[in-house]
């Protein structure tokens, strides 16, 4: 027979309470355990809010649980009794607990008094109300109020939040989804009303185009009549025209003929007048120095004048009949366009003009080579630059020559700061004989610029003249890149 073994009363009573508390807690983790499971049943975030609460009052009791939550910073409630309503924000809430929570994310246990009520079991003398926090990290996500609980939340609390953090985690989850749905669903919808909106404006418009087209059909039909018409009339118009463009261009070979040999004629007769001048104004201006040596002390002071004077006519007239000698031979006489380094042109220029030290002439570096009759573009630059020397008025002249490319052509200037052009003569001053000063006051024949102006356009370039009077004047004139045509 086994003996007995004696176990002392406190030993034994407290190996009782350890059994008893291994009891409760193994309670409590099939309680967490039958929460965690039946959470996962469902999905939905409808679902899963409605589970929540129905689960939490099944399995741990309470007269009602309520459950706020957030989507995209708006407030959505429901308890047992169904979806509640959508609050605008947390000063909507009007249980002071929950929104206790809402503004600390902390737990908040509520105990009822019944000390002056009377029930028949002390054990329902009590009742507490719990507000918990659904958090997933720092977020807050919901809070889950369970009221009239007959227990204290401090024996439950640490096994009930797996609970509450895995139900946080599945509601945000839920909510994430309903929010993407949502927004989704969202713009479906603005989707397709724009789609519905575009498809009746396009409705409309091919009504309208249907009305347009068989309006427009119908003024077809009747143009394709007068167009028939209009055809016939335009081809004998045609016709007509092609006689009178045929006689006008016979007209214009034959009148071109005639202007061309009349031109010439115009230009040998402008020589010869010219060339035979000279011979009876060179008699004249001998005849006038013999009376100046023989004959100078007969005559007074006025006499003399007029001596003077006439010398000074026979030498502009003689000028004259060069200027017009010259003017036809640059329309008869065209040298070979040739390679021409500018650069070297204008220092012989300068070398021939031989300018007085007071005045300062500047070249721009690197001209260009160009291809042209060289004597005539000498003749050019020379006449220019000569003119700006002539009438500068001032006691420290400047002149400047520069060159630019302009595409298909080459750009030359030269600039002075003398007296400046009155721009209502700026035209005038490319006739020949045409002169600003009266012709007694200067040794000019008003053929140089005339010159000048008839070699550039037989280049193919054209010349023209910027200028106010006091500021000087910069002549300008271009020249083909491709020489001379």
């Amino acid at each position: 027979m086994s003996e007995m073994i004696t176990v002392p009363q406190d030993e034994w009573l407290h190996l009782q309470a350890r059994l008893k508390k291994m009891a409760v807690e193994k309670s409590y983790s099939q309680l967490i355990y039958t929460l965690v499971k039946k959470l996962s049943d469902v999905s939905g975030l409808e679902n899963v809010v409605e589970n929540i609460v129905h689960t939490v009052i099944e399995s741990i009791g309470g007269t009602n649980v309520s459950i706020y939550y957030l989507i995209d910073q708006e407030i959505y409630f429901a308890d047992a009794y169904g979806k509640g309503k959508e609050l605008a924000g947390i000063e909507d809430i009007v249980d002071p607990l929950v929104k206790r929570v809402f503004e600390t994310r902390t737990f908040v246990e509520y105990d009822h008094a019944f000390g002056d009520t009377k029930l028949i079991m002390p054990e329902f003398t009590k009742a507490s109300t719990w507000v918990f926090p659904l958090l997933v990290g720092t977020d807050l996500i919901a809070v889950l109020k369970m009221e009239d609980m007959l227990m204290t939340a401090s024996s439950v609390q640490e096994q009930l939040q797996s609970f509450l953090n895995y139900a946080a985690l599945v509601l945000k989850n839920e909510i994430q989804s309903s929010s993407r749905l949502k927004k989704a669903y969202d713009q479906l919808e603005q989707e397709i009303i724009v789609r519905k909106h575009a498809e009746e404006q396009l409705r409309r418009a091919r009504d309208e185009l249907e009305i347009l087209v068989a309006e427009r059909t119908k003024q077809l039909a009747r143009t394709n009549v007068n167009l028939k018409a209009e055809i016939a009339e335009r081809k004998k118009a045609e016709e007509e025209i092609r006689t009178l463009n045929a006689e006008l261009e016979q007209r214009v070979q034959q009148r071109t003929v005639e202007l061309e040999t009349a031109n010439q004629e115009l230009q040998n007769f402008a020589y010869v007048v010219s060339h035979d001048l000279k011979a009876p104004l060179r008699g004249i201006a001998q005849i006038t120095h013999w009376l100046v040596e023989d004959y100078a002390s007969a005559f007074d002071e006025q006499g003399q004048q007029y001596i003077e004077l006439l010398l000074k006519r026979v030498k502009r007239m003689d000028n004259l009949i060069d200027g017009v000698l010259e003017y036809s031979r640059v329309g008869r006489v065209v040298g070979n366009a040739e390679h021409i380094d500018l650069n070297l042109m204008l220092q012989e220029v300068l070398e021939i003009l031989s300018p007085p030290p007071a005045i300062r002439i500047a070249l721009q570096p690197g001209f260009p080579v160009i291809v042209a009759d060289k004597v005539r573009i000498l003749q050019v630059f020379q006449n220019l630059i000569g003119n700006a020397i002539q009438y500068m008025d001032k006691p420290r002249g400047e002149i400047t020559v520069e060159w630019l490319d302009a595409g298909v052509f080459w750009q030359f200037s030269v600039s002075d700061n003398g007296p400046g052009i009155d721009p209502k003569y700026h035209d005038r001053v490319f006739q020949i004989f045409q002169t600003l000063k009266p012709h007694d006051d200067q040794e000019s024949t008003g053929v140089g610029l005339s010159i000048v102006k008839k070699i550039i356009e037989l280049h193919g370039g054209k010349i023209w003249v910027e200028s106010e009077v006091g500021n000087g004047s910069t002549f300008w004139f271009s020249l083909p890149k491709q020489g001379v045509k």
